[in-house]
C-alpha cells in the first residue's frame, strides 16, 4: 500500500494564537506535530471569506480563475430585476485536488470543506460542510455512506449538519448564558467530525484524506479577545 496522506484543516486558526497556546501548554498535540513539520504564513485571499479561501485551497486558484467570491452571487433577471443564489460545487469553474488526486490514480475523501455539494463523483468520500442536516444526504458522494453513518452506533450524524441558526450567532452574538454552551457544541460538531475521520480511515484509508475542524472559526468570532495575547496586555494596560 502507497504511503496515504492526512490534510487537517483549522478554520480560523492562526499561528498568533496557536504559539501562545502552544507554549502554554494549552495545546501539546498541536505542539509537536509542529515542531515536527515544516511551517510558514501563507497570504489568504484579498477578502478572506470563508467561500473563496477554501475554494482556492482546494484548487491553488484564485476566486477570479475558480469564480468564488462570497456565499451568495447575484442573478440577474430579464426584467432588470437580481435575485442572490446560493454558490455551490457547480459554480467552481477548477478542479480540486480530490479529482486532481483521481486523475493519478489516488483515492480522495473530502470531509466538511465548504462549497462539496452537490458532491462531485470521485473515487472515494465526499461529505460537504456548510450544509444542514436534514440536507446531508444530497451532500454525501456515495450515496450508500450516508446510510451508513447514519447507523454508526453511539454517533449522531446531524452534528455533522450546519445549524444555520447558531451559525448566526457569530455574527448576531450571544445571550447572557449562551456562550459556555454555544462552545460546547463546536467542540461536539468537530468531535463528531473527527471520530466520523477516524471511521473511514479505519474502515476504508484512501491516499489522501482531507477534513476541516471549523469549530475554531466559530469560537473565534466571538471569544478571539480572551485568547489573543494583544488583547490581554491591552486590558492590563487599561
Amino acid at each position: 500500500m502507497s504511503n496515504s496522506v492526512l490534510m487537517i484543516g483549522l478554520d480560523g486558526a492562526t499561528f498568533d494564537l496557536l504559539d501562545p497556546l502552544v507554549e502554554r501548554g494549552i495545546m501539546p498535540f498541536t505542539g509537536n506535530v509542529l515542531k515536527k513539520s515544516v511551517r510558514a504564513n501563507l497570504m489568504s485571499t484579498r477578502q478572506p471569506l470563508t467561500p473563496p479561501a477554501w475554494t482556492s485551497m482546494i484548487t491553488g486558484r484564485s476566486p477570479t480563475a475558480h469564480g468564488i467570491y462570497d456565499f451568495l452571487r447575484p442573478e440577474f433577471l430579464a426584467d432588470g430585476g437580481v435575485f442572490l443564489k446560493i454558490n455551490d460545487f457547480r459554480d467552481n469553474h477548477c478542479e480540486t485536488i480530490w479529482s486532481i488526486a483521481n486523475r493519478y490514480n489516488r483515492r480522495a475523501t473530502s470531509l466538511n470543506f465548504y462549497g462539496m455539494s452537490p458532491p462531485p463523483a470521485i473515487d472515494g468520500y465526499v461529505i460537504s460542510g456548510f450544509v444542514p442536516w436534514r440536507h446531508l444526504k444530497q451532500a454525501t458522494h456515495p450515496k450508500e455512506l450516508y446510510d451508513e453513518v447514519r447507523a454508526l452506533p453511539n454517533f449522531d450524524f446531524r452534528l455533522l449538519g450546519m445549524d444555520i441558526a447558531e451559525a448566526k450567532k457569530t455574527v448576531q452574538g450571544l445571550h447572557q448564558g449562551e456562550h459556555e454552551p454555544w462552545i460546547d457544541l463546536q467542540n461536539k460538531r468537530d468531535r463528531a467530525w473527527a471520530e466520523l475521520t477516524c471511521h473511514l480511515m479505519n474502515k476504508d484509508r484512501t491516499d489522501l484524506t482531507a477534513i476541516v475542524l471549523d469549530g475554531p472559526d466559530k469560537v473565534q468570532h466571538l471569544f478571539w479577545r480572551f485568547v489573543d495575547p494583544k488583547f490581554e496586555e491591552n486590558d492590563a494596560s487599561d
